[in-house]
């Protein structure tokens, strides 16, 4: 069990929160609460859980148990090697990043006629450059 960070209004926040892969536990009744312009470092040896926080935080995974409380914009992820969703077609990997910016209604959402998903006539430069 990780000790608790406080904070007095947190516009981010892990509470109880558990992940396991297979039979590993990552996190284990995780706690974290990041407020608006606070700046944190995970910092820890490989395997223990900061990338998963990360993806939670970014709503890439669901927790096994807990709550993750996270705003629906603004949140950001670097992946730490070159990933593809393995359940989404290459279409949808290619729009994802269009997906999060949500952009969709200029014309980037998904299904056939272009890059990422744009449809003809869109200036889907404009779109990725946000």
């Amino acid at each position: 069990m990780s000790p608790p960070v406080r904070s007095s209004d947190p516009i981010v926040a892990l509470e109880g929160v558990t992940k396991r892969f297979g039979a590993t536990a990552v996190l284990d009744g995780f706690d974290l609460a990041l407020g608006r312009g606070e700046v944190v470092s995970l910092i820890g040896p490989s395997g223990c859980g900061k990338s998963t926080v990360l993806r939670l935080i970014a709503g890439l995974e669901s927790a096994d148990a807990g709550r993750v409380r996270a705003p629906d914009r603004g949140v950001g992820h670097v992946f730490q090697d070159a990933t593809l969703m393995p359940w989404a077609s290459a279409l949808d990997n290619a729009a994802l990043p269009l997906r999060f910016a949500r952009v969709a209604g200029r014309g980037a959402g998904t299904g056939a006629g272009g890059a990422g998903g744009c449809r003809a006539g869109t200036d889907w430069q404009r779109a990725w450059s946000l």
